[in-house]
């Protein structure tokens, strides 16, 4: 309860950014796609930070997201640092094989061969993987504003983030008829330094209900960094009338 209630001492801009932050984006892009300084970018952090009590942004953002009933995991640094890749070990102890004393001497060699094989189809497990992973269409994991959001009007940070990295300069922004699309919106739109999160700044006006799809036949160009097609996503969200 104290969560939701201090998220909603946060004013529209300040949310925008923590949800930037939260989708990959750094203060020097953040800046750019709000058109407004890094010094501005970094006062709203400040803000957000205080009203909320804590002394990182991104904790700030995922107080955020959990109050809008969305949880993702924030990468980068403390601040609106450079987005760094989280690096998972897993470390796996070998099987064990007890010997007895009176097992005929070409046991060591049949380990030896035992244990080639487990590696190579160890191998071919991880390849198939691999393979799989790099032609999987890509997934939308998150949207700014989030789906059934009610906006204020003015100017809008349109985003959207996939759960693996896309294709620089490809995209499809399709608008979802008769539902008008955003306006003024400053083309081309921009992928994040992690090339998860694609942006692009726009208006909106009192009173609308928008409809944007990314992707939609035969509009297909939000693309992995292999070429294969993102899965079409539909995003439906209005503004207040002031």
């Amino acid at each position: 309860m104290t969560v939701h209630r201090d998220i909603g001492q946060l004013s529209d801009r300040e949310q925008q950014i923590l949800r930037m932050l939260a989708h990959g984006h750094d203060a020097k892009s953040a800046a750019r796609m709000l058109d407004v300084s890094i010094h501005t970018v970094n006062e709203r952090l400040r803000d957000a930070r205080r009203k909320l009590g804590v002394s990182s942004s991104r904790e700030a953002a995922r107080l955020l997201l959990s109050a809008e009933g969305y949880e993702e995991q924030i990468s980068g640094n403390e601040e609106m640092g450079f987005v760094s890749p989280t690096v998972q070990r897993v470390e796996q102890a070998p099987p064990t094989l007890q010997v007895g004393k009176r097992l005929p001497l070409v046991t060591g060699a049949f380990l030896m061969v035992l244990t080639a094989l487990i590696a190579m189809g160890a191998y071919a497990l991880g390849q198939h993987a691999a393979v799989e992973q790099a032609t999987s269409a890509p997934k939308v994991v998150a949207t700014t504003p989030k789906s059934g959001a009610v906006i204020a009007p003015g100017p809008l940070v349109l985003s959207v983030t996939f759960d693996q990295a896309m294709q620089d300069q490809s995209f499809s922004f399709v608008q979802d008829p008769p539902r008008p699309f955003p306006k003024d919106c400053q083309w081309p739109a921009q992928l994040s330094m992690d090339r998860r999160t694609y942006s692009v700044r726009c208006v909106a006006v009192p009173q609308a209900h928008y409809g944007v799809w990314f992707n939609r036949e035969p509009y297909m160009n939000f693309r992995s960094e292999k070429g294969v097609a993102a899965e079409p996503h539909p995003l439906l969200f209005r503004t207040r009338q002031h």
